[in-house]
């Protein structure tokens, strides 16, 4: 029980580290929580300085928090579906929510990705492929397209064959039914800010 919680504590802290604050602070004296939409992550940062580098460099280290504990629950508890369910859901809910932002953050994208490469490439490709489709045929909002996306794309994960799903893990589950249960929650984890940020912009007019 000890290490779960060492694993979800951990996760935790990493998630909170908010590296679009940090960058954008530290090269162009701004506080991304406080410019453009608020939202400390790769988006806000690129539009907030007009550089692409920045974005880039926010994603990407965004995208290593999942990437690296994923691989550290691994390395605790090797075999254990559970482990990486706490690890990923933590991570998340980390960036989302940061405890050295007063409970600000991210949406949980970049994050949730490099958690989804580790655990299940093939629901990360469908996101993508997906989110194409929905910005650039439907609507090209991607306050629109982010959360249609992170609904759509699970669903059409769980119908995919067992055996495919299998092949496809990198870091593999024991369980389907964990795996499904992680990948929900990174979902539910996306939206819940998407709702936040709606009731926002509902709560100004």
């Amino acid at each position: 029980m000890s290490k779960y919680l060492i694993i979800f504590a951990l996760s935790y802290i990493v998630g909170s580290i908010p590296f679009a604050y940090i960058i954008v602070r530290l090269f162009f004296r701004k506080d991304i929580s406080k410019e453009g939409s608020g939202n400390v992550g790769a988006m806000n940062s690129y539009e907030v300085t007009g550089r692409k580098w920045v974005g880039f460099l926010v994603f990407l280290f965004d995208f290593l928090k999942g990437i690296s504990v994923v691989l550290i629950s691994r390395h605790l508890i090797p075999d254990d579906d559970f482990a990486i369910l706490a690890a990923s859901f933590s991570v998340v809910l980390g960036h989302n929510f940061s405890l050295f932002l007063r409970f600000k953050g991210g949406k949980g994208l970049a994050t949730s990705a490099g958690v989804l490469l580790l655990i299940q490439p093939i629901i990360l490709l469908l996101w993508v492929i997906l989110w194409l489709l929905i910005y650039n045929f439907v609507k090209k909002d991607m306050d629109i397209a982010n959360p249609a996306t992170s609904v759509i794309s699970p669903f059409l994960f769980f119908v995919l064959p067992e055996d495919f799903v299998r092949k496809a893990n990198i870091i593999p589950f024991l369980s389907r039914m964990v795996l499904y249960i992680t990948i929900g929650l990174l979902a539910l984890l996306i939206l819940s800010k998407y709702f936040i940020v709606l009731k926002l912009k509902l709560s100004k007019k």
